[in-house]
């Protein structure tokens, strides 16, 4: 039984319940989550997860802070990092359980058809990542330009991966964190992505299939090859409706288990940043990627 890691609070709870259970339907291997409480989870919030989900685990806030003292006690920037940014819990706490490869999903990843082989990493990568639209890293070109032991997999995004334990390297991590690039206080919620994505970028990575795996923007159609859509921002989420919809109308001899593919990834240089940056800065209608 392959278990899942995600990080959850009570805003978003009836929305991580949905699509925690749109994954454990479609998956052909049995999958056990364990859930990350952000500190604002109730008791009454899992009996309703439970009750959703079946049987799952929690790591409660006020525990994983516990363990977290222990485990980051000799790296005070990581430590210091996990107490001010609640995604610092899925840089570090995802690991605590000691299994030889972690799988990750986000919450507000949706799944529509039956999967196989989503959570198992080609032998030759040390972790896998959705293909974003955009490079969320919180950095500059020029950070690129001046660092040249900043590397990150171009437009990874960590809201489903999966990547082997022996990935996390405290030392390497402090060593980032202490930096303290401008962008760590515009772009905050990027860190724990970047730091992922560096680790990896160490190694040797790769992406799961973006027409599989996909991130939803404004020009996302969906398609019955889509095994899962990933829902980031407000307004993509305001279309998990319309999706669920087109899915509902696919015929029932289409959704035959997809087993899910892998393709390489590459390396983020400083021109490509630049040129992504610009391009975030046009009207929606003029991006030639989203």
């Amino acid at each position: 039984m392959m278990l899942v890691h995600t990080l959850i609070c009570h805003r978003d709870l009836a929305m991580a319940a949905h699509n925690l259970l749109t994954l454990k339907r479609n998956s052909t291997n049995p999958v056990r989550f364990l859930l990350h409480d952000d500190g604002t989870l109730t008791e009454a919030d899992a009996d309703c997860l439970r009750v959703r989900l079946g049987e799952v685990d929690i790591l409660w806030r006020r525990e994983a802070d516990q363990m977290a003292g222990k485990f980051l006690a000799a790296h005070p920037k990581c430590l210091a990092f996990r107490r001010s940014n609640v995604f610092g819990l899925k840089l570090f706490d995802i690991t605590f359980n000691g299994e030889p490869q972690i799988a990750y999903c986000d919450a507000d990843v949706v799944f529509f058809r039956p999967f196989e082989e989503l959570f198992q990493i080609p032998d030759q990568w040390s972790a896998v990542f959705m293909r974003d639209i955009y490079s969320g890293v919180a950095c500059s070109p020029q950070d690129l330009w001046s660092n040249p032991k900043l590397l990150f997999p171009k437009r990874a995004n960590a809201g489903l991966m999966c990547i082997r334990s022996g990935l996390l390297d405290l030392e390497f991590v402090e060593w980032l964190l202490g930096l303290e690039l401008l962008h760590f206080r515009t772009a905050a919620s990027w860190i724990e992505q970047m730091c992922w994505g560096a680790l990896a970028a160490r190694k040797t990575f790769g992406f799961y299939d973006p027409k599989q795996i996909v991130m939803v923007s404004n020009r996302t159609h969906f398609s019955q090859k889509m095994v899962a859509g990933h829902f980031a921002t407000s307004r993509s989420r305001d279309r998990i409706s319309e999706f669920v919809a087109c899915h509902a109308s696919m015929p029932t001899n289409s959704l035959e288990p997809e087993r899910v593919k892998f393709v390489p990834a590459r390396i983020l240089s400083p021109l490509s940043l630049v040129m992504e940056r610009m391009e975030m800065k046009l009207p929606p209608s003029w991006r030639w990627s989203a």
